[in-house]
This record gives structure tokens, C-alpha cells and sequence, in this order.
């Protein structure tokens, strides 16, 4: 299926296509007029196609007038473009000088690699960067150089990085474009800087390092070994913290290649590579047991991983403190996986032990620190401390959860339910008394991890989803919808999952919408505000947020005052607004803990802590399930409780989003059960709503920074739309239309293999295979790469990667078999019918 199951963070604008001249020749003219200047170049470069010789002498506005349009237009105008562009480049306007960058980027796209223009081109770029005086114009050069394939600009850069001024060297490196076109300088790049002594700026190294992960993934494993490893290895284990955490992101990136590849083979020889190579045996023990996990299901390998890690001596090399939270750290996760290898492997006894000893080794860390307080106003301890008992903290919830999913899983197995049936009927009241309280404990503990967390950042908002997205939460690694090996089958996991939902609903009302509360008598008895102790702390976390809020009003005062004492007398706007924004939410919180008065009423909860995704990640869970009715429910269910209670004004953006997630749920649910126009009407709800926060976050001025999120998922929507009109109402124009709008939000490969998609169906051949190579083939693009290819008519490239995208294991069967069917009547596999192949592969 041609969408994509994981939110893609991705940027960039559609290019725009040539400027349409005979519209532009009726535009109305006149001296007055602001489009007359662009109109009349319009007509002379139509008629001649030629630059006018007097350009530098014509007023600005008409300058950048003809600029921006021979920029838009000059792959059919190469006459024109060759005789405009020495008065672009040194023209004093940068609005003018900027034109003939953006010119120049057509150019490079639309000429071949062995076109000669590029090496002028290249030339030009870097002379006229090292002469610019201009930001944006330099930005522009810079991002042009640094995404620039040909050979003279890749060694300039490379150049640039290693021994050129360090300010344009920070700026190249953190321009940069990640693929595999710029694999080779970054791998010489960074063994340069691992085998010379002559160290390289910080910053350079700091923006090329989180690269390298997809540089060692594509190695060899014997490359890894031996000096490929190297700059990793180095930055693991550099005195710059900057460096060490740019380390770490490269090999989560490493891990996270391989990882989708899913090749168990590869895997084994990289781990063991990297430790021959000297990264710490803790963490390739830790990695391992997360991807045996998923993807890889293999309940016995990650159970071997997590007891190997708790082998491990934690060594020397740091003081006595630090040796002793080590060990507590890596204990923690040894025992904690070994609980969830050992609910994947279905034995909720040995996993109620390993948990259980998670917990015993928990309460003695926790009584360690119990000289620190959650609320920074009464706690002297150092802000270290308070992180760490923040994490320690966390780690308990996790092991509570973990606890409570091994009680499920023995109650499941006593007495399996059927689909559909409360999945908690089977599991012992003592038991399920015990499980409530761990709930509760884990609801407190939370509500503790959130002042702290007020404390540290002065941000007060919080919900469960931040256990549901954890980088080890049961969610990601045991109820991930892929049945494990003589283990947990997919039903298992999302009785396990619903289960789970419906314990944290029956404690935290109105934070899991969709999902019902277990029956209790009396029917509120475990609610938060029946319980005093968090009461307590929600009174904290609205003092933590009245507190920063005052902190920073006393800030902005000391600097409005200081402006007014200044000889100008001048206080900036935005100081201004500024006070007054943090006034009014100082005054609004003020209220609302007159309004708590030592009472705590449903209400009060909703304004700090967010509904949860739960009820909709369990309902994509039961979708790929083939459970369709049964999830389509749990969406109108999860819709209902939001617009009942769970997103008041203050919150609107979230509840907004939640909203239109909820109805590309559902749009997905109905096109997946056959019924494309509800689909449809569903996903245009969905988009409807995301535009309305961007069209509102725009109105109110907001960053750039905080709308691109609303736009990836918007852009996603219209992908979703795209495809359902193709294959299920079976109209390509529409999809088409659908399509460009979600590219000219997001582009990155798996948006560029679509478009090669569109592309090669609307005959553009040579588009479509230049797409294709500047991507990496990896399983989310294994389906599109083979509908391109069959639009291609390449049908033997075409099946090699459908074969790949239904090869035995990547999905369960429900799942393979709705994949089966869609490409038997996917419009773009029609070339591949009647092929012997095919139609094996395609076969129940």
C-alpha cells in the first residue's frame, strides 16, 4: 500500500514549473502598475529571447522583475540565460543577485552530469560566494554548493570542511544534504579528520558525524572492522560532550538503517563488527536487544541480549558516583528487557520476576535520592540530581506497566478471549487489584515526573504518550503488531494492548479517550481527584507553571526597564508583546489555582495533562488486524470523548490534531475495507482540520519551526488521498492533483519514489529515472519502486522488488494478504498480469 505507516519529518517547496508566457503577455501594463515591468520582459525575452543589453542601467524593480523571470524560465532560454547571467551576479540589488542562484539550481537540475555548463557553474558559485556580503544571498550559495553532486564542488566543500574559514565551514557542513550522493565526502571527510592530528572545528564535526550512521550501514561489514568504524568510535569516546551526542545520533542512525533493511544477517556481522572495532559492548548489547525485539521478533535473541548486558562489568575510568549510577542504569535496562523478552516469549512468570526485581533494585535507587524534591522552590539539590531522579522515577513506571502486562498475559492464557471480549475477564482478582494500584502508583509517579520536568524547562503539559513513544516502552518493542517466534501472536498483543488502555483509563479518566475504564465499584474509586497525594501534585504543577511564568515576567521587566534607562528611551516591540502575552497567561494561571482552591474538579486536570493517542494507536492495531468495525468504533468512540471533554481553548492545536488524526484513521480503515468514497470524505476532514491550524498558526504569527510539524501530516493526508483515488476510485487525475499538493509540502525518498511514480504514469521517463537515483532502496519503498518500474516497463526490476515487499515474514498474514490484494488491482501492476510470477507471488 503506497502510504506510510511512521510521521515523516521532511522540507523543501515543490519547484515551480516554467512561467506560463502568453498569460503573462495579456497582463495589464502601465508604469504604475507593479506586474508592467515583469509583463514587458515577459514579451521581450518571448519575442527575441534575448537579454537586454541596457539591463544594468533600468530601475530595481524592473531589474528584479526580469531577474525573477529568467530565472524561473531559463532551461528553454539558454541564449538569454548566458547573456543575463554576468549582469545577475554582479548586479548591487541581492534580491537580483539571489534570482540567478535560484536560476542557476534549475540549471544544475535539468543538465546532465557530463553537461561542461556545470563546471562553470560550480566555478561561478564559489567566486561569487567568497566576494558575497549579503545572508540570504550567501545562505543561498552555500546550500547550493553544499547540495551540489558534481565532483569540483564536492572538493571544494570537502576542502572547505577540513581547512577552510571555520564560519562558511559550520555553514557547509550544516547544510548539507544526507544521501547517497554525498556518502563518499563525508566518509573521506571524517577519516580524514580520525587519522590526522590536526583537528577539525567542532561545529563542522558536530553537523557531518550524525551522518556517518548511513555511511556505516551501507559498508561492508569487514569496512566497519576495520577503519570505517574508526571516526565513530573516536567521537564515542571524545572529551566534547557536543561530540559524544553527535556520536550517539550517528549510531542510532547506523542501527536505524539496518534496522529497516531488516536482514537479520547483516545485523549480526555489523554488531559484531562495531564491538571488534571498540564500541562499548553495553550499548550493542542494548541496541541488539531492541532490534531483536523489533523487527526482527525474536523473543529468544533478546532475551539472550538483555542477560548478556547484565553481565557486563560496568569497568573503570570514572569516579565512585558515577560507576554506581552506571551500573544502576545498565541494571535497569537489563532486567527490564529480560521482562519483555520474557512476555514475548510468553512466560508471564519469568517476566513477573525479572520486573519484579526491576523494581526491588528501583525502590533502593529511589531511597537514595530521597533527599530530593520534586518542586524546585523547596529542593536545594543540584539540577543533576533532580534529572536523575526524573529518570529513575520512569524507569519505575516502566516497570510497573511491564508488571501488569505479565498478570494480563497469565490471565489471557488461563482463559484466552475471543475478539472483541474485555481481554481482562481471565486475570485474578487479587491480581487485578494489585494491577489498579500499580496504576495508580504509575499515574502518581508520572504526575512527579512532570513537576520536576516543569522545574527544569518551565513546560507543564504532559500526558501519557510520552510512555506510549519511549525509546523502550512495551508499545515500541513487544506490542509493535508483528507476532514473535513461538510467542506472543498479534491477537495476544492487542488484547495485552487494549488491556493495558483500559487499566491507565480506569486511574486517568479523560486522558485516554476511546478507551472504556474497567467496571469498579464505586465507579470513580480510583480517579485522581479521590486521591489526595495527586491532588497534591497537580496543585504542584500549577505552581511550577505560575512560578516560571513569574520568573520570566520578572526578566522581561528588568529588561523593559533597563531599555527606558537607556539614552534612547526605546523599548522594543516585541519586548512589549512579550510582556503582555506572559501577562495574560500569568493572570490566566493565577485563576486557575484560585479556581483549584484545594478542591480538584475533572476539569482541572484537562488543562495540564493532554489526552492521549492510545485509543487510536489501538485502533490501527485492530485495522491491520482486519478487525475493521471493531476499530471503526473504538475512532468514533475516541472523536466523541475529545469533543466532549478532552480539548478545551487552551489546548486547541492538540485537540485539533488528535482530531484529524482520528479521521485519517478512519479514512485509511474505510479505503482498506472497500469503500473509497467514505475514505475520501474522511481524509478531506482530516486535511480540513490541519489547515485550519496551519492557516491559524500563520494568522497569529507563529514559527516556521512549530508549523512544519501540522504541515507533514497534512502532507501525509494528501498522499493518503492520492492514493485512494488511484487505486480504489481508479481516477489518476485526481490522485495527481492530490499528489502535488502533498509534494509541495514534503520531499524526501519516499515522497521522491511516488513522484518517480506520477512521473513514469504520465510518460515523463527521464524524470521519473532521475527520482529513482537519488534514493536509497530500503523496505517502506520496496512497493512503490515496483509500480515505478513497472510504469517503466522494466517488469523484472519491477518484480524483483514487489517480491521483496512480500517476501515471508515482513508482515503477518492478514496484513500480507491485504498487500496481496491491493496489488492484484493496483492500476500501476497492470503490465505485470498474467506473468507466471506474479501471479505466483500474489497467491493466498
Amino acid at each position: 500500500m503506497k502510504t506510510r505507516r511512521h510521521r515523516i519529518w521532511l522540507c523543501g517547496l515543490l519547484a515551480l514549473g516554467s512561467l506560463d508566457l502568453p498569460r503573462l503577455e495579456g497582463a495589464s501594463q502601465g508604469a504604475e502598475q507593479p506586474t508592467a515591468p515583469r509583463a514587458e520582459a515577459s514579451r521581450d525575452l518571448s519575442a527575441e529571447a534575448l537579454w537586454p543589453t541596457d539591463f544594468a542601467q533600468k530601475p530595481k524593480a524592473e531589474r528584479r522583475a526580469l531577474a525573477d523571470h529568467i530565472a524561473r524560465s531559463p532551461a528553454d532560454r539558454w541564449q538569454a540565460w548566458d547573456q543575463a547571467a554576468p549582469d545577475l551576479r554582479q548586479d548591487p540589488d541581492p534580491q537580483v543577485r539571489l534570482a540567478w542562484v535560484r536560476g542557476t539550481e534549475r540549471i544544475e537540475r535539468v543538465s546532465g552530469p557530463d553537461d561542461p555548463r556545470l563546471e562553470t557553474l560550480v566555478a561561478d558559485w564559489i567566486e561569487t560566494l567568497q566576494a558575497e556580503w549579503d545572508p540570504e544571498v550567501e545562505q543561498a550559495l552555500v546550500t547550493r554548493l553544499a547540495h551540489s553532486a558534481h565532483p569540483r564542488a564536492q572538493v571544494w566543500v570537502g576542502g572547505q570542511w577540513r581547512r577552510g574559514e571555520p564560519r562558511l565551514a559550520r555553514a557547509l557542513a550544516a547544510a548539507v544534504r544526507p544521501g547517497p550522493t554525498h556518502q563518499a565526502l563525508i566518509r573521506a571527510t571524517l577519516r580524514a579528520w580520525a587519522q590526522e592530528p590536526a583537528p577539525m572545528a567542532a561545529e563542522v564535526l558536530v553537523a557531518l558525524l550524525p551522518h556517518y550512521g548511513a555511511v556505516l550501514a551501507d559498508a561492508s561489514a569487514q569496512d566497519v572492522q576495520a577503519q570505517e568504524a574508526w571516526p565513530l568510535v573516536l567521537a564515542l569516546h571524545h572529551p566534547d560532550v557536543r561530540l559524544r551526542q553527535a556520536g550517539a545520533k550517528a549510531l542510532q542512525e547506523w542501527i536505524d538503517r539496518l534496522v529497516e533493511r531488516e536482514d537479520a544477517a547483516r545485523l549480526d556481522q555489523h554488531f559484531s563488527a562495531m564491538e571488534r572495532a571498540g564500541v562499548d559492548a553495553r550499548i550493542l548489547r542494548f541496541e541488539e536487544a531492541r532490534v531483536a525485539f523489533y523487527p526482527l521478533a525474536d523473543g529468544q535473541r533478546a532475551l539472550r541480549a538483555a542477560q548478556a548486558l547484565g553481565q557486563i562489568d560496568v569497568g573503570s575510568g570514572a569516579n565512585a558516583d558515577q560507576r554506581a549510577e552506571q551500573a544502576r542504569r545498565w541494571r535497569f535496562r537489563s532486567q527490564y528487557l529480560e521482562g519483555l523478552a520474557q512476555l514475548a516469549l510468553r512466560a508471564p512468570s519469568a517476566a513477573r520476576q525479572a520486573f519484579a526485581s526491576g523494581l526491588q533494585s528501583n525502590r533502593a535507587a529511589l531511597r537514595a535520592l530521597a533527599h530530593v524534591e520534586a518542586s524546585p522552590g523547596d529542593d536545594p539539590a543540584p539540577r543533576d540530581a533532580r534529572t536523575e531522579l526524573s529518570e529513575v522515577l520512569q524507569e519505575r513506571i516502566l516497570l510497573l506497566v511491564g508488571w501488569n502486562l505479565s498478570v494480563a498475559l497469565e490471565g489471557r492464557l488461563d482463559a484466552p478471549t475471543e475478539s472483541g471480549q474485555d481481554p481482562g475477564l481471565g486475570v485474578a482478582p487479587h491480581l487485578a487489584a494489585q494491577s489498579l494500584e500499580h496504576f495508580v502508583e504509575a499515574h502518581r509517579l508520572h504526575l512527579e515526573v512532570q513537576v520536576l520536568h516543569a522545574g527544569l524547562t518551565g513546560q507543564t503539559l504532559s500526558g501519557w504518550d510520552g510512555l506510549f513513544d519511549h525509546a523502550i516502552s512495551p508499545y515500541r518493542l513487544v506490542l509493535h503488531g508483528r507476532a514473535f517466534a513461538q510467542g506472543l501472536a498479534v491477537d495476544d498483543q492487542l488484547a495485552l494492548e487494549q488491556w493495558l488502555g483500559r487499566g491507565l483509563a480506569t486511574v486517568s479518566p479523560r486522558e485516554l479517550p476511546g478507551l472504556l475504564p474497567w467496571p469498579t465499584e464505586p465507579i470513580d474509586r480510583y480517579a485522581p481527584e479521590a486521591d489526595g497525594s495527586r491532588r497534591a501534585r497537580l496543585l504542584e504543577i500549577y505552581w511550577a507553571r505560575l512560578d516560571h511564568l513569574t520568573e520570566r515576567l520578572d526578566r522581561l521587566q528588568e529588561r523593559i526597564a533597563a531599555r527606558q534607562r537607556s539614552p534612547l528611551g526605546q523599548v522594543p516591540e516585541a519586548d512589549l508583546e512579550a510582556y503582555s502575552q506572559f501577562s495574560l497567561q500569568h493572570r490566566m494561571a493565577l485563576r486557575a489555582l484560585e479556581r483549584l482552591d484545594g478542591r480538584s474538579g475533572p476539569e482541572q486536570w484537562v488543562e495540564v495533562r493532554v489526552a492521549g493517542g492510545h485509543g487510536l494507536r489501538l485502533a490501527r492495531g485492530l485495522r491491520t488486524a482486519g478487525r475493521l468495525q471493531e476499530a471503526r468504533t473504538l475512532i468514533a468512540r475516541y472523536q466523541r470523548d475529545l469533543e466532549k471533554e478532552g480539548i478545551g481553548s487552551t489546548w486547541y492545536y492538540l485537540g485539533q490534531e488528535q482530531l484529524a488524526r482520528a479521521d485519517i484513521e478512519l479514512g485509511a480503515n474505510y479505503s482498506d475495507d472497500g469503500q473509497p468514497q467514505e475514505a475520501e470524505r474522511a481524509l478531506l476532514r482530516g486535511v480540513e482540520r490541519l489547515q485550519g491550524i496551519v492557516d491559524r498558526l500563520q494568522e497569529v504569527g507563529a514559527s516556521e519551526t512549530s508549523i512544519q510539524p501540522y504541515r507533514d501530516q497534512l502532507a501525509s493526508a494528501w498522499v493518503s488521498l492520492a492514493v485512494n483515488a488511484n487505486v480504489r476510485l481508479a481516477q489518476p487525475e485526481r490522485a495527481l492533483e492530490y499528489y502535488e499538493k502533498a509534494y509541495a509540502l514534503k520531499q524526501d525518498e519516499f515522497m521522491r519514489v511516488l513522484l518517480a511514480c506520477y512521473r513514469a504514469r504520465s510518460g515523463r521517463v527521464v524524470e521519473a529515472r532521475a527520482l529513482l537515483a537519488s534514493v536509497t532502496p530500503t523496505p517502506p519503498l520496496y512497493y512503490n519502486l515496483a509500480c515505478t518500474y513497472a510504469l517503466l516497463g522494466e517488469p523484472d526490476t519491477a518484480l524483483h522488488w514487489l517480491r521483496l515487499e512480500l517476501a515471508p515474514g515482513r508482515m503477518e498474514p492478514v496484513a500480507l494478504a491485504r498487500q496481496k490484494e491491493w496489488a492484484r488491482n493496483d492500476p500501476d501492476l497492470v503490465s505485470l498480469r498474467g506473468r507466471p510470477e506474479f501471479e505466483s507471488l500474489l497467491q493466498p
